[in-house]
């Protein structure tokens, strides 16, 4: 499940890398935008960059206007965020392809990957 540290760490900006796939397993990698945990953690909502002819935006359906405004500021976040490490704003803004998906997916595990300090 997603703690509440977790969700709060998903809601501040960060980049969010998803794929989806066909019926044969195709994989199309695309951008996450405006996650958002269910209060029990157990769901997390994404909204996807599915420009028109992408292989992802057949598979999803349109954001809402609540998880509209997620993808928002998702993206203001995300582009202070990176203005902090040197990306100009406009150089965000290219990572920002509407229109955009969303789905909803159930967490079953968690991994933690990041090796750390020691690493």
């Amino acid at each position: 499940m997603i703690g509440p540290d977790l969700a709060a760490f998903l809601e501040q900006g960060v980049a969010v890398i998803a794929a989806t796939g066909d019926e044969r397993m195709q994989p199309d990698i695309t951008r996450g935008w405006g996650p958002h945990a269910s209060a029990d953690g157990r769901e997390l909502t994404l909204s996807l960059s599915t420009p028109p002819g992408s292989k992802s935006r057949a598979n999803l359906s349109d954001p809402t206007p609540e998880q509209q405004e997620r993808i928002e500021a998702h993206i203001a976040m995300f582009v202070e965020q990176a203005q902090q490490i040197g990306m100009s704003a406009s150089m965000s803004a290219r990572m920002l392809v509407p229109p955009f998906a969303t789905v909803a997916c159930a967490v079953r595990e968690l991994y933690d990957q990041t090796p750390g300090a020691g690493a």
